[in-house]
């Protein structure tokens, strides 16, 4: 996590000198250049939405007070939503839209290293949202040479709701000014694939402590022993959803947390049993 920032930025830099993931809890804005580096080092970043929210709007307003850095030409572009939802479940798509433009801020700073990093953020009752970028696609257009450029920003949304997925299109536009009165505009075209989950079925809460930790946890096992990577970040939001629940059952941090015993007798032995258990025990988001 980012408590010891100094000595997390070490490990970070010496994990990716390996070709190691670095996954980052995300927990607090230490508002320190070793914290903006090492989320920028981090393969997979955990955390509460709002909290990662927060940082982000904080970091971009220090980015767009240096001279001659880009300028989104809109934060947040209008929004075109493909099917028809009840107005609570608009709520949700509009988060998911916001999940993705998380993401997105990464990309726009710190440019096509960034397009491999995920987002896993937790949002309470709410359940979670695992964000990745699938493709991207940047182009370059110059005026002076003629070139063309429409102004119109958007994002489409399409939900695939039985496999608890969304896909998030994104067009943006940005303008530099290069001087001279010549502008370079940038116009990017990005894919989002965001899983969504919810939280354990029935919870009798005892206490919160270590949940996060534990939530972490669950998903980082799973990242790690699943083949399939496009499969395991459904799964792992899922299973680290069900070892939060368990832990949040009983007092202190350790108590309740499941075992692998635990795991053999609730869920089963292999992966797919366990994706067939994990699905009748995490609660679906709305859709």
């Amino acid at each position: 996590d980012t408590r010891h920032t100094g000595a997390a930025l070490m490990l970070a830099r010496e994990a990716r000198r390996r070709g190691l993931p670095v996954s980052v809890d995300a927990e607090k804005d230490r508002k320190t250049a070793a914290m903006d580096e090492l989320l920028d080092l981090a393969t997979i970043i955990f955390s509460n939405q709002d909290q990662l929210r927060a940082y982000l709007d904080r970091r971009t307003q220090d980015n767009e007070a240096k001279p001659n850095e880009l300028h989104l030409s809109s934060p947040l572009p209008p929004v075109t939503v493909i099917g028809e939802y009840a107005s609570e479940e608009l709520e949700y798509v509009h988060a998911l839209i916001k999940a993705a433009d998380l993401l997105h801020v990464f990309q726009y700073w710190l440019g096509e290293g960034q397009l491999r990093k995920e987002l896993v953020l937790t949002r309470g009752s709410s359940g979670s949202f695992h964000v990745k970028c699938v493709s991207s696609h940047v182009q370059i257009i110059d005026e002076a040479n003629g070139d063309y450029v429409s102004e119109k920003n958007e994002m489409k949304v399409i939900v695939e709701t039985n496999q608890r997925l969304a896909m998030v299109r994104q067009y943006l536009v940005f303008s530099k000014d290069i001087g001279n009165g010549n502008i370079i505009w940038t116009q990017v075209e990005n894919l989002y694939r965001i899983f969504f989950v919810g939280i354990l079925r029935n919870v009798k809460v005892v206490d919160t402590t270590g949940a996060g930790d534990a939530f972490i946890g669950g998903h980082i096992l799973v990242s790690t022993v699943c083949p399939q990577k496009d499969e395991s970040s459904s799964l792992a939001c899922k299973f680290a959803s069900w070892v939060a629940g368990k832990k949040l059952e009983g007092p202190g941090a350790r108590v309740t947390l499941p075992s692998s015993h635990d795991v053999n007798n609730l869920l089963g032995s292999d992966l797919s049993t366990i994706a067939e258990s994990l699905d009748e025990l995490i609660t679906s988001i709305l859709f």
